[in-house]
């Protein structure tokens, strides 16, 4: 949390850098979920951390702000590379919460297409009065409809959760 909490610091002290900087560990966080060997890369002990910083910059400076490249390589420096997915997952939650942005998850069987999605945002920012961000998720054993995910709150209008509540009714 440290660490997150400096990153958010500096987005703070530099109003135009703090979106560029969620933006940043948006990407990188979905890098490391997406990429696995990524992940093992850096936190390899092996791996000489001027070969890790290397890559990173690499990999990234063309799409990195200079203050988040500068974290990344703080992180790589101390040896926290282990800590490196729970960094990022505090800094977007401490982000959110400090800029008043909610997560939402719609679930659906098949993807949504982009013009549904811009259109669903404006629904779910109308109805919650805050500022969105919209993740679209796939999951075919839902069978069809949709569950949308709000904070720790579920509403699922599935079909699969349909059938789920009538063979509870017809058990009772």
């Amino acid at each position: 949390m440290r660490y997150a909490k400096a990153l958010l610091q500096i987005g703070l002290e530099n109003k135009e850098a703090a979106k560029m900087l969620y933006d940043n560990s948006t990407l990188f966080y979905e890098t490391l979920i997406e990429l696995p060997e990524f992940e093992y890369f850096l936190k390899n002990k092996i791996i000489k951390n001027s070969q890790k910083k290397e890559i990173v910059r690499k990999v990234f400076s063309d799409k990195f702000h200079n203050f988040m490249m500068n974290f990344i390589e703080v992180i790589i420096d101390n040896k926290r590379e282990k800590l490196i997915n729970d960094i990022f997952i505090d800094f977007l939650t401490i982000y959110r919460k400090q800029f008043g942005i909610r997560n939402v998850k719609v679930i659906t069987a098949i993807p949504v297409k982009e013009k549904y999605k811009d259109e669903i945002s404006k629904i779910l920012k109308e109805r919650l009065k805050v500022e969105i961000e919209l993740e679209c998720k796939v999951d075919p054993e839902i069978i069809g409809g949709l569950i949308i995910a709000v904070d720790d709150k579920q509403a699922d209008g599935s079909i699969a959760g349909e059938l789920r509540a009538l063979k509870k009714k017809m058990m009772n």
